[in-house]
């Protein structure tokens, strides 16, 4: 499993109708091959692409659209399966609770 995650916009061209993902794989052998889009509703910003091949690369990139049309596309993220980069969290310990805190999404969970 892959979780890919992004933010809106600094400076959209309107009101954000919506975002588009793109993902392709280069598998072991060099062969690249292209994924369907995703089409991702306006308070969506994660993406999670799961049943992936071992030892393959994959990519993601993310754009912005409006009713004027398509934002620009970002640069495209690389995540190699053979490496875990897991989503950052922080384990907080107050007085009442112990809490884990999504970094990314701003969440906390409490444990106890």
């Amino acid at each position: 499993m892959a979780v890919f995650r992004w933010d809106p916009p600094v400076s959209p061209n309107g009101v954000i109708e919506g975002y588009r993902v793109k993902s392709w794989l280069m598998a072991p052998e060099g062969e690249i091959h292209m994924n369907d889009s995703f089409m991702a509703g306006v308070e969506t910003r994660e993406y999670i692409a799961r049943q992936l091949l071992h030892n393959a690369t994959y990519f993601f990139e993310v754009q912005a659209f409006t009713v004027m049309g398509d934002g620009p596309i970002t640069n495209p993220v690389r995540a190699d399966l053979d490496v875990e980069t897991p989503v950052p969290k922080l384990l907080l310990s107050t007085p009442d609770a112990i809490k884990v805190t999504d970094c990314d999404r701003h969440e906390n969970q409490t444990l106890s």
